[in-house]
């Protein structure tokens, strides 16, 4: 994979045989070294491509092909040009090329953006808390609950690239000792109407220099469709960008998960790329989809919650809820 936001280095690597997967919004930034560190002046949108092992074959014969000397003419021309024995050499193995967009391969226009900004910080040991639910920082004491509603694979609606696991009944104090974000970055998902745990999300792949951040979570199925949801994903992104100040919140998931794949996307997470052959995990390969929430868009999505939210009903036994007029807050 390589990433780059120079229109000259988009077109050299998609003239190479790069293939294009995407678009990662905010994903740098550069400080204001000579005034003030804390301050960013400058942000870049990132051009994610990639040469896959089952590509390489294929390149290796065009740049050999390019680079014969039966390729040259006599004035030390090729003959063929290299972006010529690329389209024939994919066409004949049936292999799609996929290109990268013009904008991003022609020079000057690609806006630049500048702007003053504070450099975000880590997040804290507190409790977010909701009208519904509470996020608790992870402790060993939420295993029990945990447990009985995450226990089971089958309950689980898994958001990681791998598999969902049995957990055992002694998940909490090896999962406390060997984990050293768990207590900092991981929210135990608490229903306030009866105090049941009900899943976790956190805080990962935290980067500080450029403002980024993202989500991981295993939640129980049936919590799926609740406002508690809805409000637990609200509170986690408006303490990452209205509080933390981060620019960008990524939530990756397995691109063969359809389910987990709706879900972000229906809470307002934007898909920006397929990262092909992204990691191997339980001997299979995974290709990760990647979604994403930048501040800007977080400016016209925090309302959208907010008015959604203030829409919902709960009946007397907090169980059962409807959201007046839903079709305009739906989530």
């Amino acid at each position: 994979m390589d990433v780059v936001s120079n229109s000259a280095s988009n077109k050299a690597l998609e003239d190479f045989g790069n293939q294009y997967e995407g678009v990662h919004r905010n994903m740098q930034m550069k400080q204001d070294e000579y005034y003030d560190y804390n301050k960013i002046v400058e942000e870049n949108d990132m051009v994610i491509t990639s040469v896959l092992s089952s590509e390489w074959p294929l390149l290796r014969r065009i740049v050999e092909e390019w680079m014969d000397d039966s390729n040259v003419d006599q004035n030390g021309q090729p003959i063929q040009q290299y972006e010529d024995i690329r389209n024939r050499v994919f066409a004949e193995a049936n292999v799609t090329f996929r290109n990268t967009p013009e904008i991003y391969k022609t020079p000057n226009t690609i806006p630049e953006r500048y702007r003053y900004y504070p450099l975000p910080r880590l997040p804290d040991k507190k409790i977010l808390d909701g009208i519904y639910v509470k996020l608790e920082p992870l402790e060993q004491w939420h295993f029990d609950s945990l447990y009985q509603t995450i226990g089971n694979p089958n309950d689980v609606q898994n958001f990681s690239l791998s598999r969902p696991k049995k957990w055992q009944r002694d998940f909490g104090a090896w999962y406390m000792k060997d984990h050293d974000w768990a207590s900092k970055y991981c929210y135990a998902i608490i229903d306030k109407n009866n105090n049941h745990v009900y899943g976790w999300m956190r805080f990962c792949d935290i980067i500080v220099d450029h403002g980024t951040l993202g989500i991981k979570a295993h939640l129980n199925k049936q919590y799926l469709q609740s406002p508690r949801m809805v409000e637990a994903i609200y509170m986690l992104c408006r303490y990452a960008f209205d509080i933390l100040k981060y620019r960008r919140l990524e939530w990756v998931v397995n691109n063969n998960n359809v389910p987990a794949k709706d879900f972000v996307q229906r809470h307002g997470f934007l898909f920006e790329s397929i990262l092909r052959q992204y990691k191997i995990k339980d001997g299979e390969n995974i290709d990760a989809a990647v979604f994403a929430i930048t501040d800007v868009d977080w400016s016209k999505l925090r309302s959208v919650y907010e008015e959604w939210l203030a829409k919902v009903q709960f009946s007397d036994d907090g169980n059962d809820f409807y959201v007046r007029n839903h079709e305009k807050y739906k989530l």
